[in-house]
């Protein structure tokens, strides 16, 4: 492997921007040298990339594939029309670095991935983690779309709080442990998520879907919040532990039968969770907004095992599945009629009324 430095702006193909005439290859690690833009005008391939403070790349429409890592002190322009972008090992974004985006922008990464406080990242393309496993390290900063479709049984483990637009996992864990990870507007589960106990607020996300496959790796106090609609396979795996809460406007839960814990109603007034059918909680709590049927009259039984505690919330058409399992006797909460196990002012409402 050569180290080529460039020696002024032009195009990567063109030995005249590199130090020694030549333009780097498959087996070269080229540096792009302050002040420095090095255009690419057509798909390229190198052994690693620095990019020095100052310096930039522009990658414009063209692939670039790397055999080993990618060091990112300057400028990374991967503005991209459809189906080009990068593909590398690891990434290391410096303090003062930037990486400019668009929608088509594609970063496929088969290692660790760092960005340093005071980096700038676009929030538009995909970021996709595939092969063994690796790190992810945000330091809370905010990226596009995550996808993980890793070797099966490898894992991308977040090491920092971290916010996505969205999160797919499609092959392989996303291990989000102890801290608080965002995917804003949904998240889509093919594989594992695990959720361990955070010191915040734990993973949230905006749309929750399961397939058939999926598991949901919780523990005693791991929490998930979701503000759309969620919706569990009735065949995938979730722990029964840790707390589920339902934030956001109106949106459908389907939980097809399963035994989920702690699910709590934090909703605000005018929003409801509309459930599509029964399942299992450790406990059913509510805050505030309305937990109703999918279909009026029609009652939606949650097998609760602990007793819960009601604020402010309405009901309606909802069965605890024994007495006295959601206190709801304090607060300014509503029986809007037919809920079962649930006391309001100190009376069980068994019967529709």
């Amino acid at each position: 492997m050569a180290a080529i430095d460039s020696t002024q702006t032009g195009d990567w193909d063109v030995g005249a921007t590199w130090v020694g005439g030549v333009a780097p290859g498959a087996a070269d690690q080229p540096t792009i040298k302050n002040t420095h833009v090095v255009t690419q005008t057509q798909n390229e391939a190198c052994a690693g990339i620095i990019i020095d403070s100052g310096g930039q790349l522009a990658q414009a429409t063209f692939n670039l594939v790397s055999s080993a890592g990618i060091i990112n002190n300057g400028t990374w322009n991967n503005v991209a029309s459809s189906d080009t972008g990068y593909t590398g090992t690891t990434l290391l974004s410096g303090a003062s670095s930037s990486i400019v985006t668009n929608a088509s922008s594609e970063f496929n990464f088969s290692g660790n991935i760092v960005f340093t406080v005071g980096a700038t990242i676009g929030a538009g393309g995909s970021w996709t983690f595939t092969s063994s496993d690796s790190t992810i390290d945000l330091n809370g900063m905010t990226i596009a779309k995550i996808t993980v479709n890793k070797t099966a049984g490898q894992t991308l483990t977040y090491i920092s709080d971290a916010i996505s637009s969205s999160l797919v996992i499609t092959q392989g864990k996303a291990d989000v442990s102890t801290f608080d990870v965002v995917a804003t507007a949904s998240t889509s589960i093919t594989d594992t998520l695990i959720v361990g106990v955070s010191s915040g607020s734990g993973f949230t996300t905006g749309q929750l879907t399961t397939g058939a496959s999926a598991t949901i790796t919780k523990v005693s106090g791991s929490k998930i919040t979701v503000s759309g609609t969620l919706t569990f396979n009735a065949n995938m795996t979730i722990s029964a532990l840790g707390s589920l809460t339902l934030t956001g406007d109106t949106k459908t839960i389907t939980v097809n039968g399963l035994a989920i814990g702690d699910l709590i109603i934090a909703k605000t007034a005018g929003q409801s969770a509309d459930i599509a059918g029964n399942f299992s909680a450790l406990s059913l709590s509510g805050t505030s907004g309305t937990i109703q049927s999918t279909v009026g009259g029609t009652q939606r039984v949650i097998t609760v095992t602990n007793t819960g505690t009601a604020t402010n919330t309405t009901f309606k058409d909802i069965s605890v599945g024994s007495a006295n399992k959601v206190n709801a006797k304090g607060g300014t909460n509503t029986n809007s009629g037919n809920n079962l196990g649930i006391v309001f002012k100190d009376i069980l409402q068994p019967f529709l009324q």
